[in-house]
């Protein structure tokens, strides 16, 4: 007697990405009543095989299917049953997947390199593959995948890559996650880490639009809205709340899912359809002659949701961030929303405030509060105490983040643009050279002494001591971008950023100086130009100035008017705002573009020739300068120079108002509004604070020694970095994190043993760094002091490198640790050992406690 399900019904076709239900229609004569229950029913979908056999693809507890884009054409078999299976009867019905109009995104499935979909926690350094599942897209079709890193309630995408979709509706990125070497240490530490998380979401380009944008004229008459559809954007919902993929994975097997049938996909994920500005009665709009905007907001299943709305003006100065005008939450009582919002005339005229002329282009922004959209993978935890480095196994799954990126192409400006960029760069124009010895044979620049005997990285040499009171110096590369359009000069500069090329920069290269007379040791008051960054450029003005009764003309780098107005006030005469103006950076005064060596600036740049001479725009007239009258033409001919590589130069604030018949003339400016030229400024690398190691560095690294290789072998290399390093204090330490590792050989080892980098690929050398040596144990056996050069030193990516390279040195030669100090002499070792006694490892000791 057969009991159980007889039979089932459902749709025999189904689209790709839709929800489809299928039921017991029939249960066999013998089943107890009780037991006719839904809810007690199984269901499993097989894949019908081209040989006709069945693969088990999925497992459920009702009965509710849908299949991604990668099961179009294949062939299954849904069947129900209470405990066993029946694969040749109406308890299973055979169904075909087949394409859909409706694109869509339907799951994320990660998985490592192996393809294994990830369930365990990961570790730094590993790669995580993320298949997005798609329906009713193709190769035409693009999805932005997002890496996220959740902590505690602070969530950031760290990481985002724009693919195309694949033949079989997948998209594909492949994500490192960070290793966070700190957290690494201090697991093993045994403390309690501050838990981290990495999710995965995904939206289409152009698909699910929360945006509407709208242009404001408003030149003497009233404003005027003209409906953009251009500006697009996918806004990203977030939550705490976790959510399980419901569709199959990317390798054919489909995950458990309690979705619910009815809803559509939109619905199902709760999201924003589409937002658009209406008149009062509801009508679209092109124009609007009034200053009231009426926004709707169409939506599926965000009913009672709080969403947060944002008017913002599209900012077509480009250095910007888009100017924000009003802001309120608000609950979504239906599918389809309004809100009304009065444009104040202070919002009206935020355009022209910001020198956009009179054009102004609104446009709304709706995120869902205290959601996340279905296209969201689980959360994937992280284990510190796990620690490895992916290596793919071939190049196929390299290929993919080559054609995600497709560089912009631009025309070049043939003759006036309308923006530009000037990028002082910390690569060297003309560099310092020295003698097999060390010493100084020509250096292009010089200035006051910064406190170092000499700075080498990467073998180049960006500071060098040659007297008591003055360091030399290499000059410096600037290079030239411009655009045809406001904001095109920007795009340029960031895809060269990107790309690591300077094939968008014209093809003049200016040569800088880029020190000072007195303070060399910071940026801070008369030091170097402080750097900046991309979305912080400074500005140029042009501006009078005196100097010891000597009148002169100079081209400024000051903040931007976005962040000092002081700097560009408003004057309605043009030709007086060369006269106006504050001229700041911080605390600091404006920094002009000279024509002097760094022994003459005064915290300014000077513009230099091929070599570091005079340039010779000016080189004729620098006998003037001591000359009140005469002066200003030495910055007339500099400014002459820089406008004819420059063009934009001569419509910026200060210099279109200004003209000049005097000896070295001053040209009327050929623009009829005001231009922008910007300054971007990199970290000079003897100044720079970024990746300099502590006694926090020290402990984390000791921790891991003394957990791997014991007590007493951590105590060793603590009292020898101690000595070595100055207790941690040393700038050798600061800068490369070894207790004194000199170079005497070839990269990449320097001519140490390579045992250790090979073991740990992780640990090799980064480069060199140099200073003048210490005194140090010279003397009682140790290397004699060098005083008349700097030594080069070894610069590792970490201190463990170097406690790790201590530690399997001192295993090597059987406890003998002394033998580092000195490879061949007994007594040199035994005063070695006498120099260690009195120190004490406190960090060692703190484990013990």
């Amino acid at each position: 007697m057969k009991q159980g399900v007889k039979a089932i019904e459902g749709k025999a076709e189904i689209k790709a990405g839709v929800w489809e239900s299928y039921t017991v229609s029939e249960w066999y004569p013998d089943t107890p009543m009780g037991v006719r229950n839904e809810a007690n029913v199984k269901w499993r979908a097989y894949k019908i095989n081209n040989n006709g056999s069945l693969t088990l693809a999925l497992e459920k507890k009702e009965g509710v299917f849908r299949f991604g884009q990668a099961g179009i054409g294949s062939k299954y078999k849904i069947v129900a049953f209470l405990n066993t299976p029946e694969l040749d009867n109406a308890s299973s019905i055979a169904i075909t997947v087949v394409a859909t109009e409706q694109p869509d995104i339907i799951s994320i499935v990660l998985s490592d390199m192996k393809g294994i979909v990830l369930t365990k926690p990961l570790a730094g350094g590993q790669i995580v593959n993320a298949h997005v599942n798609t329906v009713g897209m193709n190769s035409k079709h693009k999805v932005v995948i997002s890496l996220w890193e959740d902590v505690k309630d602070s969530h950031k995408v760290i990481e985002e890559k724009s693919v195309f979709v694949g033949s079989m509706g997948v998209a594909h990125a492949q994500f490192i996650i960070p290793v966070d070497f700190k957290k690494h240490m201090e697991a093993l530490m045994g403390k309690v880490i501050e838990e981290t998380s990495y999710h995965i979401t995904a939206y289409a380009l152009g698909e699910l639009s929360s945006a509407a944008a709208l242009q404001m004229k408003a030149k003497g008459e009233k404003p005027v809205l003209v409906e953009e559809r251009k500006k697009q954007t996918q806004e990203h919902l977030e939550s705490k709340t976790k959510t399980k993929t419901t569709t199959p994975s990317y390798k054919g097997k489909i995950a458990p899912a309690t979705a619910k049938p009815k809803l559509s996909p939109l619905a199902e994920r709760g999201g924003i359809k589409l937002v658009y500005f209406v008149d009062q009665a509801g009508k679209k709009i092109t124009e609007n002659k009034t200053s009231n905007l009426r926004v709707i907001i169409e939506s599926e299943g965000l009913i009672d949701r709080e969403i947060n709305l944002k008017l913002f003006e599209d900012d077509k100065y480009a250095m910007s961030d888009d100017d924000f005008l009003f802001e309120k939450n608000y609950t979504l009582t239906s599918n389809k929303s309004y809100i009304d919002i009065t444009l104040t005339k202070e919002m009206q005229q935020k355009g022209y405030e910001l020198g956009e002329g009179w054009e102004q282009e609104l446009y709304v922004k709706i995120h869902v509060l205290n959601f996340y959209p279905k296209i969201k993978s689980e959360a994937l935890k992280v284990d510190y105490k796990s620690h490895t480095i992916d290596v793919p196994d071939g190049v196929s799954t390299m290929k993919i983040g080559k054609i995600e990126i497709k560089k912009e192409k631009f025309d070049k400006v043939k003759d006036k643009g309308e923006e530009a960029i000037i990028y002082i760069t910390s690569e060297i124009a003309t560099a310092i050279e020295v003698d097999k010895k060390g010493n100084v044979t020509f250096y292009p620049d010089y200035g006051g002494y910064n406190g170092q005997e000499e700075y080498i990285e990467n073998e180049k040499i960006y500071c060098k001591k040659i007297s008591a009171t003055q360091s030399a110096f290499p000059t410096y590369k600037a290079y030239i971008y411009r655009g045809n359009v406001v904001g095109e000069a920007l795009r340029k500069l960031k895809q060269d950023l990107e790309f690591k090329t300077f094939e968008n920069a014209e093809s003049t290269v200016l040569e800088l100086a880029r020190h000072a007379m007195l303070n060399n040791k910071n940026y801070g008051d008369s030091g170097p130009i402080p750097p900046n960054k991309i979305e912080n450029l400074y500005e140029l003005k042009y501006q009078y100035g005196v100097s010891k009764k000597r009148p002169s003309y100079r081209y400024r780098i000051v903040e931007n008017r976005n962040k000092n107005k002081g700097n560009f006030p408003e004057i309605k005469d043009i030709t007086k705002e060369n006269t106006n103006g504050s001229m700041s950076i911080g605390t600091r005064g404006s920094i002009s573009i000279d024509p002097w060596k760094s022994k003459d600036l005064i915290g300014c740049v000077g513009l230099k020739a091929l070599g570091g001479g005079y340039h010779s725009s000016c080189a004729d007239r620098i006998k003037d300068v001591s000359n009140v009258e005469k002066y200003k033409f030495i910055y007339h001919s500099i400014n002459n120079y820089l406008e004819s590589v420059i063009p934009e130069l001569t419509g910026i604030y200060g210099r279109r108002g200004y003209t000049s018949t005097d000896e070295v003339p001053v040209f009327s400016s050929k623009y009829d509004h005001q231009t922008k030229v910007f300054v971007l400024v990199d970290d000079l690398p003897e100044l720079s604070q970024k990746g300099l190691f502590n006694e926090e560095d020290a402990r984390i690294a000791l921790k891991f020694i003394y957990d791997k290789y014991g007590e007493e072998i951590a105590i060793i290399v603590e009292k020898m970095y101690r000595l070595e390093t100055s207790h941690f204090k040393s700038l050798q330490y600061k800068h490369c994190g070894t207790g004194g590792m000199e170079v005497f050989g070839e990269p990449p080892y320097y001519g140490w043993n390579s045992t250790t980098y090979v073991s740990h690929p992780e640990h090799t050398p980064i480069g060199t760094w140099s200073a003048m040596e210490g005194k140090g144990l010279s003397g009682k056996g140790g290397n004699t002091q060098e005083k008349n050069k700097a030594k080069t030193f070894v610069k590792l990516p970490t201190v463990l490198a170097g406690m790790e390279y201590k530690a399997e040195y001192i295993e090597r030669y059987d406890g003998n640790y002394a033998r580092w100090y000195n490879a061949t002499d007994v007594n040199a070792q035994e005063e070695y050992k006498k120099s260690l006694v009195g120190i004490i490892p406190r960090i060692v000791n703190s484990f013990k406690k």
